[in-house]
């Protein structure tokens, strides 16, 4: 059996399909390129284009709730390790959500980033003028980039607001649908000075519960 060998530093430098197409025509492979719809059938018969929807689907949702612009995506492509992959799933997505926003536009509708956006606007145009001088956020571990600026900006309404969070950032299990626990764990670079309290006393259960929780935890 003859074996290609090809290196991982080939696809971080993106050229790994060429050196893998040389060292194929050396070895006296003899390509049979599929055309593009028998491709698409293959890729359907697999159900990769209904796993690929999925996916995009999620992007959309993490791109809104990041705050990015398609140029800003791009960006932060080019800076990946593996930039070539990337660069072309942002070229792929950059259509899809053109037309996901157009689909918004002439049903005039908006899905729930776009309510935190809009939140957003408002409050830093001050077309919203909180009557609020204490905010609470609890579950503060799950909190994404856009729901942080609307925070920070209602903050920002008063001088004497104040913020009061309860947050574990062990227990930050949604970074598919946007959250962000560097938020959490970067607080005070965030929300300026703070003051922590830490809950390590739980009156949920007693202490039976929580020795056998121990001892496997």
């Amino acid at each position: 059996t003859q074996l290609i060998e090809t290196y991982s530093y080939l696809k971080q430098q993106g050229i790994l399909t060429n050196t893998l197409e040389d060292k194929l025509l050396q070895a006296g492979v003899k390509f049979k390129p599929l055309a593009n719809n028998e491709l698409l059938i293959k890729l359907k018969q697999f159900g990769r284009v209904s796993e690929f929807s999925q996916l995009l689907s999620q992007v959309l949702a993490l791109f809104k709730a990041a705050c990015l612009d398609l140029k800003s995506l791009v960006s932060l492509a080019r800076q990946h390790e593996d930039h070539e992959r990337m660069q072309a799933a942002a070229f792929l997505f950059e259509p899809i959500y053109e037309v996901y926003q157009q689909h918004l536009r002439d049903t005039a509708t908006i899905d729930f980033e776009d309510m935190i956006g809009k939140a957003i606007e408002y409050v830093e145009d001050g077309r919203y003028l909180s009557p609020y001088r204490h905010l609470l956020v609890d579950e503060f571990q799950d909190i994404s980039a856009s729901r942080a600026r609307l925070v920070r900006a209602l903050l920002a309404q008063n001088p004497d607001n104040t913020l009061f969070c309860v947050g574990d950032d062990w227990q930050s299990i949604y970074r598919f649908t946007g959250s962000d626990v560097t938020i959490t764990k970067e607080f005070e670079t965030h929300f300026g000075y703070t003051a922590t309290s830490v809950l390590d006393k739980t009156f949920r259960f007693n202490n039976k519960i929580g020795d056998v929780a121990s001892r496997f935890v």
